[in-house]
């Protein structure tokens, strides 16, 4: 038995050294593993690695309530399909539902109702169809790795990070089925067209077994947990007090599937490009603020190119356009002082065009996520970072 906060010595310890110096060796954060874990500091540091890339995904294409202290993403389903079934008191006195909760990075995903308001005129963001494939693919990982350790009696230091794991998985899982049955719903909602209203009540339902699958692995935990201070403080509980939510949420896409969608059932399916797209960036470090910058990007295929930027200044609201030139060695643009994220089209603002862009889904190949969605150039000697 350990106290509760031991379980996040490595938190601190990857906080503090790579926070005073980015540069740090592994072994600072490996000898202690070894001498915690011992033989399975391997398989440990490994789950840990690929587990810990669900939460800040899940909040990176959704994030249903700011500021960030007031959303809980390790338990909350997200917001329910129905604003009135909300179990969070806030998310129902403000009418929130999945399918309009806004990404926390507008500059890369779309929320859901926003991706059907395009109607396949996308703008080169990540859509919940490519959202979904991610989480798919991440939570595959780490049930492989879960399969593979399965023989290994350790410590209750291990068991956590196994149990962690587990749920986070489960938690991936859910969310990877309640963006599509959002998606099916917000197709109803925005056009009242019902052809995948069947099957967001088939995704709904494997929804709902993923989270009881997760209430269950929560009951290892204290049945009331808190998120937060405060005397008034209602971000608490546990992943057990939403199984109503989403039986309620369940029950009223079922009518509305048995009242509309008589006879029709489309899949919710999207093909997603899973080759990797290579694309190579040509940019200075350092850019004079004042001077014209110049941006070059070579791509191993010959689409139509539009460069996104803006300083790192949130305040500057939504990112720049610029179209691209291309030349014999690529694609050129010379843009206000500042860079941005590369969005490439097939068939540019038209209906069914590929669009890709290099940061998580076009860099890493497939559906690999990648830590670096931007690039960014240092502006002159004002510590001014203009975000690519």
């Amino acid at each position: 038995k350990g106290w509760e906060d031991e379980r996040y010595w490595l938190f601190y310890t990857l906080y503090g050294r790579i926070g005073y110096d980015c540069t740090c060796g592994q072994f600072a954060w490996q000898k202690q593993m070894r001498k915690r874990l011992g033989d399975v500091a391997g398989p440990a540091m490994e789950l840990i690695q690929t587990a810990s890339k669900v939460i800040p995904f899940v909040t990176g294409f959704h994030f249903p309530e700011h500021p960030q202290l007031w959303y809980w993403p390790e338990l909350s389903t997200g917001a329910a399909l129905f604003a009135e079934n909300n179990h969070h008191p806030d998310f129902k006195k403000e009418n929130d539902t999945y399918q309009n909760a806004l990404a926390c990075d507008e500059g890369l995903f779309y929320s859901v109702t926003d991706y059907v308001k395009a109607n396949g005129c996308t703008d080169g963001r990540y859509t919940p169809y490519q959202a979904a494939a991610w989480l798919d693919a991440l939570a595959g990982r780490i049930e492989s790795l879960l399969k593979k350790t399965e023989s290994i009696k350790g410590s209750w230091e291990w068991r956590g990070i196994v149990l962690d794991a587990g749920m986070l998985l489960e938690l991936a899982r859910f969310h990877q089925m309640k963006v599509l049955a959002a998606l099916g719903l917000s197709i109803w909602q925005e056009r009242e067209d019902a052809s995948y209203l069947q099957d967001a009540v088939r995704k709904m339902e494997k929804a709902q077994k993923h989270w009881k699958k997760l209430s269950e692995m929560g009951e290892a935990y204290h049945s009331d947990l808190l998120f937060g201070a405060g005397v008034n403080c209602f971000r608490r509980g546990s992943w057990k007090d939403y199984l109503p939510e989403i039986a309620r949420d369940l029950a009223m896409l079922e009518k509305l599937a048995k009242t509309h969608a008589k006879g029709i059932d489309k899949a919710l399916e999207h093909q997603v490009r899973k080759e990797p797209l290579v694309i190579q960036d040509h940019l200075p470090h350092r850019h004079q603020a004042g001077e014209n910058l110049l941006v070059s990007v070579s791509c191993a295929e010959d689409l139509p190119l539009v460069m996104r930027y803006r300083h790192t200044n949130q305040l500057e609201g939504k990112f720049k356009r610029l179209p691209m030139m291309r030349t014999a060695d690529g694609y050129l643009c010379i843009p206000y002082p500042g860079v941005g994220s590369f969005d490439l089209f097939r068939s540019a603002g038209r209906k069914r065009g590929w669009t890709y862009l290099p940061g998580h889904y076009g860099q890493g190949g497939g559906n690999a996520l990648s830590a670096d969605p931007y690039r960014l150039i240092f502006e002159g000697y004002t510590k001014n970072y203009i975000k690519t």
